[in-house]
């Protein structure tokens, strides 16, 4: 009999203070009893035998002289025992990303309590890099519970999950090594926006047709990727995704631009294909779209698989195919910063300053740059990304004098800082 297993132990005699002779019944070890049986059930009073069931856990039969058998209902005191399942989602994170660990617990027995349930995960070192640990967990016979821990991966690499059930004491019902694997991967880095001079320009009459800019690229088989470009300007575009050169399709996502540089990308799995072409098509809105610094990138790091992806080989180009109209590759002229505001105003309040100035033709959003010192504001903005030809300056010292600059902002920079304006505070 294991030493952790509980065990029912039966009797047979009188109580103290109880006359009556009986069959007892403990479950636990003997530290109180209960009574199953009576006798003498007839006339005769000498128990002959006792012996356990060879089938039923916790049932005894007990012959006396004469008069056939009584037997104890099975024990309500099976010991616990536990299976499990853990899972992690995704199966290939990238670092910084949250992983969900997700362990089910099974207790396939008896009722139990006090439980601990011990989540541990280790690099491929063998360090134990996180351990969360749920306490005084109770299970009904034959119940399950699931639990649910988040852990966010710093470094790439494999990543064991051990999972224990343990008793209120820590000595192990069940101990998995291992419950569960899972890959972190490096983070795909998108090209940076807008690089050099050169771009693609698809001009849109805003009729959908099979029009294109493409590049067949040679790939990973069953390797994910992030694929994209940076966009800006009017009109749509659908980046398509194929196997092969034009083979059959993958996947497609279509992308409207804002007067913004803005990464405009989808993912896809090379499934079994060694080469796959990256399609930007005509999304039949009418503008003007630019494209610029395109790139696909394996999941798990490494190299933008695009040849010419800044365009800056200039045209004509192998790089790419281009169906010209829509598309062009093309050195646009600068665009060119807005000109400095003017006109500048201060007004001092309580604890607060309101400026106001006259609005920068070409501006998209204005700087604000402040001091206590006259020509003191330098040259790093006190407030960015201001869309208004206003602003008030709150929370600000009493009966103190602040001085301002205001300068305009656009895609192509920032402009000169205006004059300067002042205001004191009032007094308190």
């Amino acid at each position: 009999m294991s030493g952790d297993q509980p065990y029912t132990a039966y009797v047979y005699g009188k109580m103290t203070g109880d006359a009556n002779y009986g069959v007892f019944r403990s479950t636990n070890g003997g530290s109180s009893w209960d009574r199953v049986a009576y006798y003498p059930t007839g006339i005769f009073d000498i128990p002959a035998c006792m012996t356990a069931s060879w089938d039923t856990f916790g049932k005894v039969y007990v012959g006396f002289d004469g008069n056939s058998w009584v037997y104890g209902a099975p024990s309500s005191g099976a010991a616990p025992a536990f299976t499990s399942s853990t899972s992690v989602s995704p199966s290939s994170v990238q670092v910084n990303t949250p992983a969900t660990v997700t362990v089910s617990a099974h207790d396939t027995a008896g009722a139990a309590s006090g439980i601990i349930i011990d989540m541990e995960i280790y690099n491929s070192s063998g360090t134990r890099v996180n351990q969360q640990v749920t306490y005084s967990q109770s299970f009904t016979a034959g119940g399950t519970n699931t639990y649910t821990y988040n852990w966010t991966p710093t470094a790439t690499g494999t990543y064991t999950v051990k999972v224990g059930i343990d008793k209120s004491d820590w000595t192990s019902y069940k101990w998995m090594d291992p419950a569960a694997t899972f890959t972190v991967t490096a983070v795909a880095t998108n090209p940076t926006a807008h690089s050099g001079s050169w771009m693609a320009r698809l001009d849109s009459a805003g009729t959908s047709t099979w029009k294109n800019l493409y590049q067949v690229i040679p790939v990973t088989p069953n390797t994910s990727y992030n694929v994209g470009s940076w966009i800006t300007g009017t009109g749509s575009t659908v980046l398509t995704i194929f196997n092969g050169n034009f083979a059959s399709y993958n996947t497609s996502a279509t992308f409207t631009p804002t007067s913004s540089w803005t990464w405009a990308g989808t993912t896809f799995n090379s499934g079994s294909s060694t080469s796959m072409t990256i399609d930007f098509q005509d999304g039949g809105a009418a503008g003007t779209l630019w494209l610029d610094d395109a790139g696909v990138v394996a999941q798990s790091g490494g190299n933008n698989l695009l040849s010419n992806s800044d365009f800056e080989l200039g045209t004509p180009q192998t790089a790419w195919g281009l169906d010209n109209p829509p598309f062009s590759i093309v050195d646009p002229p600068k665009a060119a910063p807005p000109a400095m505001p003017y006109g500048l105003k201060a007004t001092g309040g309580s604890a607060q300053v309101a400026l106001i100035w006259s609005k920068s033709s070409i501006a998209k959003t204005y700087n604000i740059y402040r001091s206590t010192k006259a020509g003191g504001e330098g040259t790093a903005a006190y407030k960015t990304g201001i869309t208004a030809t206003s602003f008030t300056d709150t929370g600000l010292a009493a009966s103190t004098t602040y001085y301002y600059k205001v300068a305009a902002v656009n895609t192509a920079g920032v402009s000169a800082q205006s004059s300067e304006a002042s205001a004191k505070t009032a007094a308190h």
